[in-house]
């Protein structure tokens, strides 16, 4: 009773759920290998202006980037008591009508940004 699978939806679509939602989940792949994975969404998320309680691999990028915008939390999925410390806390701030994300400046990882970056460090090749 308090999950809905809306199935497959639009991108249009998804991102207007992204804003709407309360808090954001973002998953990666608990390995070595995806460390350096940054998923899109991430990019997406940020841009919502919602909390985000991402999961992934220790030493994962994704970590630097929520703590350095202050977007959220990010845990190992091993971290299973500190997960549900972070989703009481989020679910009683949602309760008392302060849940937000309180994000530092996250410019730097718009689209245009980011594109910019990558041509500077083509040009220097």
């Amino acid at each position: 009773g308090n999950i809905r699978n809306l199935g497959y939806v639009s991108h249009k679509e998804a991102i207007e759920l992204q804003h709407n939602a309360q808090v954001l989940l973002l998953l990666e792949i608990d390995s070595p290998e995806t460390r350096a994975i940054i998923p899109g969404k991430l990019f997406e998320y940020l841009n919502a202006a919602r909390p985000i309680l991402a999961l992934g691999p220790y030493g994962s990028d994704i970590k630097a980037i929520v703590e350095e915008t202050n977007r959220g939390q990010f845990y190992n999925p091993s971290e299973k008591t500190k997960i549900k410390s972070q989703i009481l806390a989020y679910y009683r701030q949602f309760e008392k009508g302060s849940l937000h994300s309180a994000s530092n400046d996250i410019s730097q990882y718009s689209r245009k940004q980011l594109t910019k970056d990558m041509a500077m460090l083509l040009k220097k090749l």
